[in-house]
This record gives C-alpha cells, sequence and structure tokens, in this order.
C-alpha cells in the first residue's frame, strides 16, 4: 500500500512541474502572425492557425504534453 502512494506523490510532482513550464510562441522560430482577425497565430510546422497560441493548443489538445517543435529564434543582428 505505501508503494502505491509514493507512486501517486511523484506522479502529482511531476504534474506540479509541468504545470510551471510554458512555450513562448513569440521567441520560436515557426509561430507567425497569420493576420487573420478569426485565426490570429499560427505554426508553420504543424500546419495551423488558431485564435489560441499554438502551444497552448497542442497542450490542450495532447492531454498536457509541450510542443516539440518548438526551436528558438536566432535574434543575432548580422551585417552585410
Amino acid at each position: 500500500m505505501r508503494e502505491l502512494t509514493g507512486l501517486k506523490d511523484s506522479k502529482l510532482n511531476q504534474t506540479s512541474l509541468q504545470n510551471k513550464v510554458t512555450i513562448d510562441c513569440h521567441k520560436c522560430e515557426y509561430y507567425y502572425v497569420t493576420w487573420d482577425k478569426d485565426f490570429p497565430h499560427g505554426c508553420r510546422v504543424m500546419h495551423f492557425k488558431s485564435r489560441q497560441y499554438p502551444s497552448q493548443v497542442v497542450h490542450s489538445s495532447t492531454l498536457g504534453m509541450y510542443c516539440l517543435s518548438f526551436k528558438k529564434k536566432d535574434t543575432a543582428i548580422t551585417t552585410p
């Protein structure tokens, strides 16, 4: 019985840790503004537009998984 309690506690800790993770789509290379007033946010990798940020759609659609396609934008300024 004690092992089951430990297992539940570890799952709860893992879930609470995951809830603290946030993905900022604005910092992702694949995020874009669609300029469609009904679906203003888009993801080039997953090929969809939505009212919410793509990372939020992925999180709610996959029962808690986070976007695995996130790639941080290269924000370095280059001069010719």
